[in-house]
């Protein structure tokens, strides 16, 4: 995977992703078939892993923190370009119509 990054090869890259994508997918179902965990669970792990390690981007989700509003308008522009990236990454991305797994 690292000497597609360092490639630029994004065909390479895509086809990496896709087998890193796969162990994790498996390994997933295996231990969800041993009442372990989920594939779920691994998900909300990440997402709230992200946003705890990059308050700067994320923010604070938590409605029992007070904080002032030139935190929370920072914080809310972050979002918002943040976003307004993933929106473009989107719409210049081809997809499948359906994924199931």
């Amino acid at each position: 995977m690292l000497d597609a990054i360092d490639r630029g090869d994004d065909a390479s890259l895509r086809e990496e992703l896709g087998d890193l994508l796969l162990q994790v997918v498996l390994h997933a179902q295996v231990a969800d078939d041993r009442r372990a965990f989920s594939i779920t669970e691994v998900v909300r792990g990440i997402s709230e892993k992200m946003v705890r390690r990059h308050p700067h981007v994320f923010g604070s989700w938590s409605s029992a923190a007070p904080r002032g509003e030139a935190e929370l308008g920072a914080n809310q522009g972050s979002r918002k370009r943040g976003n307004a990236a993933a929106k473009r990454v989107a719409n210049t991305t081809e997809r499948p119509k359906e994924t199931t797994l």
